[in-house]
């Protein structure tokens, strides 16, 4: 597969990217606080024009599935699926974890990633090198607290990602080393496409009706439903 487009919303700052034969990853970075339901389509269509492809000519859509944003995730697949389907081409997700840890572009030191899932607890995964010269995930997407993601992870370990601004100051500073910068927070759709590139071409890819937001806890709005009515 050799045009694919990737649809980047989990987080606070959207982008799209598109690639192909003979075109390197063309990316467009929203700004912060575009709608993405707005912005995301039109983005698209206007690289897509800029490298000459029609749409009937994308061959793969990947998405970023969560966790996240629960409005971004949900317009992001919603567009994709819809996109997937009229070109008929292949929809491959991919979680927001996995593309932060790729985008730091460090694959030599054991990385936890961290999104603020909040009520105390955080969105996590822990990232160790690979003998091919890569990053492996450990756990898979999890959600836990601060403390009790301490127990998992090794000393020395690296923690990146959105949850050091709540969660940040519970992490034993002896033990674990923080990346500060807001930049390498945020996950870019030019990294979402890389991965599902790699995955297409190894082939193997699931079906498209099996790509869905990764939901590892309720809404707020579900929350507080909860709250007012009790469960069920």
């Amino acid at each position: 597969m050799s045009r694919i487009v990737a649809l980047e919303t989990s987080g606070p700052v959207g982008s799209v990217a598109v690639a192909g034969p003979d075109l390197e990853v063309v990316e467009r970075v929203f700004e912060r606080g575009q709608r993405h339901a707005r912005d995301l389509v039109p983005a698209l269509q206007e690289l897509c024009q800029a490298a000459g492809w029609t749409p009937h000519e994308i061959e793969a859509v990947v998405v970023d599935v969560g966790p996240g944003s629960y409005t971004g995730v949900r317009v992001a697949i919603a567009a994709a699926r819809t996109l997937a389907f009229a070109v008929d081409a292949a929809l491959i997700g991919v979680d927001s974890l996995a593309v932060l840890a790729e985008g730091l572009g460090d694959d030599r030191h054991p990385l936890a990633v961290l999104l603020d899932a909040r009520r105390g607890q955080a969105y996590w995964d822990l990232f160790e090198p690979d003998a091919a010269g890569g990053l492996r995930r450990r756990f898979g997407p999890g959600i836990a607290t601060p403390e009790m993601i301490q127990t998992r992870l090794p000393t020395g370990c690296r923690l990146l990602g959105s949850g050091l601004t709540a969660h940040g100051s519970a992490f034993d500073a002896g033990r674990f080393q923080p990346i500060t910068e807001e930049a390498s927070w945020i996950p870019r759709a030019s990294t979402l496409l890389e991965i599902g590139r790699r995955a297409a071409q190894a082939g193997g890819l699931p079906d498209a009706s099996s790509v869905s937001p990764i939901y590892l806890r309720p809404s707020e709005a579900e929350l507080l439903w909860e709250e007012r009515h009790g469960p069920g």
